[in-house]
């Protein structure tokens, strides 16, 4: 019965969900039976589901209940428990145009780079939530030709540009409460 389930499940973001609406639905654990000679009774599933619109994470989650209710289908059974984590991070475009004049007159226009969004998790939008805000990403890749991704074993970074991400962020609050920027409304 793994087999159709993970099928559905695969086919949620390629088949059921509109293509310009990003989003992502992925098994990162399958755990079943301790014996390569006996099938197992019960298998476990975990994974993660992402998507930046709600409407889009709330039909996620009823694609999901309906790939795993094949196992109903085929006699078997299932116990679904979803957590619904993080929401989707969203920047605000004026705070985003505050941080971009400050890298700009820093740095210079060529430290922007807009490569798009990811799907990444990340606690921090539900600060956004509350307030206005703008989450940037200040490259700090090692110099050595790996990709050192997140939440990898050779995760790493170069410290050496954190003060300048810090200077960034000290001199937008700056212009903030000199007045030199100011929330609209």
């Amino acid at each position: 019965m793994l087999t159709p389930v993970l099928t559905a499940l695969h086919g949620i973001v390629a088949r059921r969900i509109n293509p310009m609406h990003p989003a992502v639905v992925s098994v990162g654990e399958i755990h079943a039976g301790t014996a390569s000679n006996v099938l197992p009774t019960e298998v476990y599933l975990h994974g993660t589901m992402r998507s930046f619109d709600t409407a889009v994470r709330e039909q996620i989650i009823s694609e999901i209940e309906q790939a795993f209710s094949v196992t109903r289908a085929l006699g078997g059974d299932y116990r679904l428990r979803i957590q619904r984590g993080y929401p989707a991070g969203w920047n605000d475009p004026q705070v985003t145009g505050w941080v971009q004049q400050v890298i700009t007159d820093m740095i210079g226009p060529q430290a922007i780079i807009r490569d798009g969004h990811g799907l990444g998790g990340e606690d921090f939008a539900y600060m956004c939530q509350r307030a206005p805000g703008a989450m940037i990403l200040v490259g700090a890749s090692l110099e050595d030709g790996c990709n050192r991704a997140h939440h990898t074993p050779i995760f790493d970074i170069n410290e050496r540009v954190l003060p300048i991400g810090a200077a960034m962020l000290a001199e937008t609050a700056r212009r903030f409460l000199r007045g030199e920027v100011a929330l609209r409304g």
